[in-house]
Parts: structure tokens; C-alpha cells; sequence
């Protein structure tokens, strides 16, 4: 978990918080964006999940394709190419994570 001091996270300006009103969920850093997603994640309303998920995905756009990419049962296209140079698919899916199927399709 990213640490921040109550005078260092006084100095941050509003632009650096998810939801600036309330000063809540600091994404000032990639570290702190993580932590904010987890926290929303864990304990948030729906309105600030929708909030923190829209700044994160503003401010750290890599970041939130990673995000989406790994979290809960997922099915994840990807394209690759053979050793010929053929194209084909392949469908992962991630259970926590872990990979537990993968399908390739041409």
C-alpha cells in the first residue's frame, strides 16, 4: 500500500484526488491510483467506484487497461502470430488471475 502523510497528502492539490470535493482517494502517483482502486473497490458506493474508476482511467490510461484486463472472471482476446506468420486468436480465461482455460481459434 502507497504511504502519504497528512502533511504531505494537505499539500497535494484537488486535480490529484479522485473525487476533489471531498479530497478522497489520492491518485497523485501510479501507486496511489492502484491503492484508490482497490480501496473503491473494497469499501465505495457505487457513484465513487464510477468516479475514481472514470479519473483513473483519464489520468493512467495503461493503467486501467491493466486493470480491466485482470480483474474477476475475464475473457481476454488476444492475436498472435504462428512460426508461418498465420494471424489466429486466442481467449484466456482468468479466474483470480489465474489462467484456467485458453482456447486458440484461426
Amino acid at each position: 500500500m502507497a504511504t502519504l502523510s497528512a502533511k504531505a497528502r494537505n499539500k497535494l492539490s484537488d486535480r490529484d484526488f479522485a473525487i476533489p470535493e471531498r479530497r478522497a482517494y489520492p491518485i497523485q502517483d501510479i501507486a496511489h491510483a492502484r491503492d484508490a482502486l482497490a480501496r473503491v473497490s473494497a469499501y465505495g458506493t457505487p457513484e465513487e467506484k464510477k468516479r475514481v474508476h472514470e479519473a483513473v482511467r483519464r489520468r493512467y490510461p495503461a493503467l486501467w487497461k491493466r486493470h480491466e484486463e485482470y480483474r474477476g472472471n475475464r475473457v481476454i482476446l488476444r492475436k498472435f502470430k504462428d512460426p508461418e506468420g498465420k494471424e489466429y486468436r486466442q481467449a484466456v480465461v482468468r479466474h483470480r488471475g489465474r489462467v484456467t482455460e485458453r482456447v486458440k481459434e484461426k
